[in-house]
């Protein structure tokens, strides 16, 4: 015999293949009774090669119950010379039960069929540990869909959604596994610019961690705080993990808290520290596009008078209706303050001419002078007008500001209901 040849029609060979097989092999007879079974068998099923000689195997290895659903396999294969491939309870000698995965085929000779040739694999383990599995993933889904935020895992080359949580699917109004994330969560054709996913692995393909970040979605129209990282999925990969928790309401209390920092509670208008904040940025801008920028400083007149004859809440009352007015007397572009008691401050931006501050500081005085009603009163009241302008008077807020003032006061003295240019005051 020639090295590495071997005779495949060797009797020998095929029973030391059978003998030492590590799955269970039994042949059968046309009635499908046992003829020989190798010693896997009997370490399988507890019978000896000569106590299951002759006996039917169906009735050998099943009970009662499950002896038809046994002979239907063998009678398919003794009949209808099929293959058949089934997974199944069998019973042991000793009475305990396994599971096992069956492979039984019709043995042909030349005369015909001869018998039936039946494989055993013991699959209990396995089926233990994939129930175990199943169990862990069970729970594991089952913590993930209590939880209050929105989860779910996506490719990390595809994008396709592979899993989401029942809050996720309620704030979506579905479960969409198979879709892509940027499309269902984004309503984007293509990965959003955004993607965490780049920043997920380092240059070796390792995970480098949480990588947390905030947005406004926009399909819910909420905001969130997102906690992404890679995780081994079932299949060996690594995929996206995200969760999602809904901050919207601490964004709008944030955003209270923003509005009421910079704001004036009564009149909803800017305040000082915002209107200098605005102005510095005005400037800015006005230095950098060679453009001219004016500021005007408006003062109610007689505000005391008021407060006094009809009550704080007629002087209330006569400031958040000045704020309106000055607001509908400027530009949309412009800024309307107040920055104290009943004094309000406006920025001009953009002037292409000197001449036009001047024409909206006019429409203020007119817009201003109409008359305020307040229960059955009618309140009568004029402003005075200080006017600066960036960069003639002077390059910074609060130049500008100061200036502004200083041209009001003039006005005051020469008997109010007026409008004052910085330029042209007398300087102390």
């Amino acid at each position: 015999m020639e090295p590495g040849w071997i005779d495949w029609e060797s009797d020998e060979l095929y029973k030391t293949l059978i003998l030492n097989s590590p799955a269970a092999i039994v042949f059968l007879d046309r009635e499908g009774r046992v003829i020989t079974s190798n010693p896997a068998f009997e370490a399988l099923f507890g019978y000896t090669c000569a106590e299951a000689l002759g006996e039917e195997l169906d009735a050998l290895v099943t009970d009662k119950e499950l002896y038809r659903e046994a002979a239907t396999y063998t009678r398919r294969i003794l009949v209808d010379g099929l293959t058949v491939r089934a997974t199944g309870r069998r019973r042991r000698k000793d009475g305990t039960y396994l599971h096992a995965e069956m492979q039984g085929a019709a043995v042909r000779g030349a005369e015909g069929q001869l018998g039936v040739l039946v494989i055993y694999q013991d699959i209990t383990d396995r089926l233990k540990a994939e129930k175990n599995l199943e169990e862990v993933f069970g729970s594991l889904e089952m913590i993930l869909d209590s939880l209050d935020a929105d989860v779910y895992v996506s490719s990390l080359d595809s994008y396709e959604i592979l899993f989401m949580n029942q809050h996720m699917c309620g704030s979506f109004g579905g479960d969409f596994s198979g879709q892509t994330c940027h499309q269902v969560f984004r309503n984007q054709p293509a990965p959003c610019a955004h993607c965490s996913n780049p920043r997920l692995l380092d240059a070796q393909g390792r995970p480098t961690g949480t990588y947390t970040w905030e947005g406004r979605n926009p399909i819910t129209q909420r905001w969130y705080k997102n906690s992404d990282r890679v995780i081994h999925w079932s299949d060996g990969r690594y995929v996206r993990l995200q969760i999602a928790t809904d901050i919207t309401e601490q964004k709008e209390a944030e955003a209270r808290l923003e509005h009421l920092a910079t704001h004036d509670p009564l009149s909803g208008l800017p305040n000082r520290y915002l209107f200098m904040e605005r102005l510095q940025h005005s400037i800015k801008r006005a230095r950098r596009n060679r453009r001219l920028l004016a500021v005007l400083f408006v003062d109610i007149d007689g505000f005391k008078d008021i407060n006094d004859r009809f009550g704080h809440a007629a002087g209330d009352e006569l400031l958040r209706q000045m704020g309106c007015r000055l607001c509908s007397a400027v530009r949309e572009f412009d800024t309307v303050a107040r920055i104290s008691g009943d004094e309000f401050a406006v920025i001009l931006e953009e002037l292409p001419a000197e001449d036009i501050a001047d024409r909206i500081a006019a429409r203020l005085l007119e817009t201003a002078a109409q008359p305020t009603r307040f229960d059955v009163h009618e309140l009568a009241v004029t402003v005075s007008i200080g006017l600066a302008r960036f960069p003639r008077d002077a390059g910074n807020p609060e130049g500008l500001l100061n200036k502004a003032d200083a041209a009001m006061y003039g006005v005051k003295r020469r008997g109010k209901n007026g409008l004052a240019d910085w330029a042209g005051q007398e300087q102390p």
